[in-house]
Order: C-alpha cells, then structure tokens, then sequence
C-alpha cells in the first residue's frame, strides 16, 4: 500500500514503526579484523583450526574458505556481547549463519575446534559426502570404489561428466548439502550410464599411476623452488608434465617429461600446456629412474636460473590431483 492511501493514524504509526527501527539499528563493529586475529594468535593454536593465522584475515575460521569475513560474536550482542576481540571470531556468511548463539564464552571454540578440517577448500565437500551417506546409507568412496574410481586421474574424468543442472535456493549465495550430495548422485548416474561395460584398470596401470604421481610431487618441490609453472597433461596427453620458467618473451625454459611404460621420456619445449605436446616430440630418454628424472630437471632449472636469473614468482599450478595445488603467498 502507498503512504498517500494511508489513513492519517495508519501514516503515524508507520512513521513510528520507522524511527523505531531506525533506533534500533545496530551501531557498526569497530573492531579491526587485525586485531582479533592479534588476540587469538596468541591463545589459541592454529593446529586446532581449518586456518592458518598468517592467511586469518581472509580465510573463514571454521571452514577454511577463502571468502569475505564477517566479525561474528562469540556471546551475542543481543545477550550481552561486547565488540571487543576477546568477543569476535572471523567467519564467513554461511558459517556466520550456522554458527552458535548463545551466553556460553567457550563453546563458539568448541564448535569451530570440532569442525578443523586439514585441507583448505575442501569442507563442505565432505558435509555434502556425509549427506550423501545419510540419504543413501552407503559410503560414496565405496560407490567410486565399485566403479573402479580409484585414482585422482580416473575422479577427475568422473568429475567432468555431464550431468543435469542445479541452483542455489532463493537468495541464499551457496548451495546447500543436500543439492551437493544431488550432484554427487547425478555424476554416479552419468558414469553407470557412459561407462557401463568399462573393463578395471590393470595393475600394470595403477603402478604406472603411483610412479608418475611421485615424480609429479617431486617436480612440485622443484617448481616451487625454482618459481617455475607447473601443467600437468590430462586426457589428450596423459602422464605428462611441463615445467616452464618465463623471464621475458625470448628468455624461458620449458622443459616436459613423459611416462611412457616404464621410461620417462623428455623433450624441451615451445607449449606450457603439455596437452599440445605430441609423445614423437620426446625426443630424449631418461630411463626408468625417477629420482634420476628429477635431478635432471633440477640442474636444467638450475643452470637457467644461474645464467638469467630466478622468475619473479610462481603463477600457476595445474595438476590433476589438487593437493599439488600450492597456496597463494600472503
């Protein structure tokens, strides 16, 4: 209804119902996001929590994600709180949602303590597995356990089917677990219907998996030394992998390794992506030691950085298994 249909005892009780709610507004924290980290650094130990304290400011306390923060209460302003840094943890949206609020100064801790998880980005993956579990009473390892699903390389071909759509409810910025564990579902059905009849990897196959995503952590180690890019071959080049150092356009190496049987093989290159590369292109043998492989590239990323100095830093990292995935320097 407009104000102008309004009765004038309707139009002074809305005017009313205004300034109530504009006295009623909440006066901004002013507490900086640098000082509770400040003040928690130094009483509570980052091993607890899904967060490091050198990445507090912009990463949430309870799950780890990387996301804008909000200066949540631990005893809530409506009960008492105050806004000092000893009352206020960082927490993004939706865990500012979920989070606890009641007149009790430990368990906010308790609760954030009991939600650590060891890898950034990954917890409400897991809330969606246990959903998963709660709606299908089984396990969804042991579902990708019995469609030979067993590597990263083979999850990441089980990630990128086709599958139908799905949406964020109304006005909420993140699905919840309950579509995430929906998508799950479709990606299972999407693989029985693609890969019925596929036959089990062999154990020739799984060996050869294991040996090159060793040296792909051994070249990690190298790359990030060096600041060299790492990109590992998928589907159009797999058991590839390109190191490439870039100090300016006619100044870089680019060196890519290959698996092929039991032999690594090299060649140095003009690509980043190691999917472009052609296996006639490898052009050297390495032989079967893997460690031999390494120290190989090492002293080619050693001479380079000798002869025309160290790259500025690392830009990017793209392996199939994601814990190779290095965390951006703060």
């Amino acid at each position: 209804m407009k104000l102008e249909d309004l009765s004038k005892q309707e139009l002074i009780q809305e005017i009313m119902r205004l300034r109530k709610r504009k006295n009623n507004k909440r006066i901004s924290i002013k507490t900086k996001k640098r000082d509770i980290v400040d003040y928690w650094s130094k009483i509570k130990d980052e091993c607890l929590l899904s967060v490091d304290w050198s990445e507090a400011e912009t990463r949430c306390w309870r799950c780890g994600y990387q996301k804008r923060l909000q200066r949540c209460h631990i005893i809530p302003d409506s009960l008492g709180g105050k806004d000092t840094p000893s009352n206020l943890v960082l927490l993004c949206e939706r865990c500012h949602i979920d989070a606890p609020n009641i007149e009790d100064k430990d368990f906010m801790w308790d609760w954030i303590i009991a939600n650590k998880t060891p890898f950034y980005d990954t917890y409400f993956t897991k809330k969606a597995l246990k959903e998963y579990e709660f709606i299908y009473n089984k396990k969804f390892q042991d579902e990708l356990i019995e469609r030979d699903i067993l590597s990263q390389r083979d999850y990441d071909i089980f990630l990128n089917l086709k599958i139908g759509r799905s949406t964020n409810h109304f006005a909420h910025p993140w699905k919840n677990d309950a579509t995430e564990a929906g998508i799950l579902k479709m990606r299972i059905d999407a693989f029985d219907v693609k890969y019925k009849n596929r036959p089990k990897k062999s154990k020739l196959y799984r060996e050869k998996e294991k040996n090159f995503e060793k040296l792909v952590w051994d070249l990690c180690d190298v790359a990030k030394e060096y600041n060299f890019n790492i990109w590992e071959g998928r589907t159009r080049n797999p058991f590839s992998i390109v190191l490439s150092g870039f100090i300016r356009r006619e100044c870089f190496l680019k060196i890519s390794i290959k698996l092929s049987n039991n032999e690594y093989l090299c060649c140095f290159t003009n690509e980043d992506n190691p999917n472009n590369i052609q296996v006639k292109d490898y052009n050297i043998n390495l032989g079967a030691d893997r460690k031999g492989v390494v120290e190989f590239v090492r002293n080619q990323a050693d001479n380079f950085c000798k002869e025309n100095g160290k790259p500025k830093m690392q830009e990017y990292v793209f392996t199939i298994n994601p814990i190779f995935h290095l965390r951006e320097e703060k």
